[in-house]
């Protein structure tokens, strides 16, 4: 988001009480993707900026499959994207308690830490 935005990251575990997922999601405010950067985001050394080679989105697919989850994403041109990652839960010690939390950052971002 090099004009800024806003970052929400989502942690569900409603379904961890069954033993089932959590299911983690993490949204901006940005400029989206088309559908042809969307279909390639996971793949090694995708990237849509000109001077960088990105692993992260490929190796954290390849993580989460392994341990039986799933992660995709969903955007739209103009409207920001989502990144959505279930992930097998485990049991939950007896008497611990369920926690659902939004996390919202309005922090300066990555440019405005450049410019200092």
């Amino acid at each position: 988001m090099p004009r800024g935005g806003t970052i929400i990251i989502r942690i569900d575990d409603a379904a961890f009480e069954a033993g089932a997922l959590i299911e983690i999601s993490v949204a901006d405010t940005g400029t989206g993707m088309s559908e042809d950067a969307l279909a390639h985001i996971f793949e090694p050394l995708f990237t849509t900026k000109r001077s960088r080679t990105r692993l992260g989105l490929a190796v954290s697919y390849q993580i989460v499959i392994a341990h039986g989850g799933r992660m995709y994403a969903e955007s739209q041109p103009g409207s920001g994207a989502v990144l959505l990652c279930s992930c097998p839960g485990c049991n939950r010690p007896a008497g611990a308690k369920k926690r659902g939390r939004s996390i919202v950052d309005r922090g300066p971002g990555r440019s405005a830490r450049r410019r200092r």
